[in-house]
């Protein structure tokens, strides 16, 4: 039954357009094709198996093409950024050897300040390789959203005609 229903939803799908083939040699026939002016995009389709003697409602869901709201953000400059996290960290390197040799025989820089510091420039450049990496996605999902998708689903219906007499081949 599956497999069947599946069949029947693939066809119905490819018929949505194109209505009847030759109405005696095709299996699949379109009987009617209606669209829903309440709910944008739905059009509700009346498909016989005329293999099987059996009428199937096919509702198809065009998706609505929407132009993008949210404004795009120009990601940030990977080299620029690991740039200036060098940059921070040879900071942080100098001023830590500049502290600790200051006067001799005083006690040490707190080192946990450093790392504090090394660990936020860091985070500073992840952030920054993270924004990049979703704006590549962020295009190939802009791209992928060019190709028209269908969702349908099919249910048995009533075949409110006879079906067409057979021609002899």
């Amino acid at each position: 039954m599956r497999k069947r229903s599946l069949v029947v939803l693939v066809s119905a799908v490819l018929c949505v357009g194109a209505g009847s083939i030759a109405s005696g040699q095709s299996r699949f026939e379109t009987l009617s094709h209606d669209a829903i002016p309440e709910v944008s995009g739905l059009q509700v389709v009346t498909v016989r198996d005329n293999a099987l003697g059996a009428c199937y409602v096919v509702f198809v869901m065009e998706p609505e093409r929407t132009i993008g709201t949210v404004g795009h953000v120009e990601p940030p400059n990977l080299r620029a950024a690991a740039a200036a996290l060098d940059a921070r960290l040879a900071d942080l390197s100098a001023s830590f050897e500049q502290w600790r040799s200051e006067v001799p025989g005083t006690m040490a820089p707190n080192p946990l300040r450093y790392q504090w510091e090394a660990t936020k420039a860091q985070h500073a450049f992840d952030l920054a390789a993270i924004q990049v990496a979703f704006d590549r996605l962020e295009r190939r999902l802009d791209l992928l959203s060019d190709a028209p998708r269908l969702s349908a689903t099919a249910l048995p219906g009533p075949c409110a005609s006879a079906p067409p007499a057979r021609r002899p081949q």
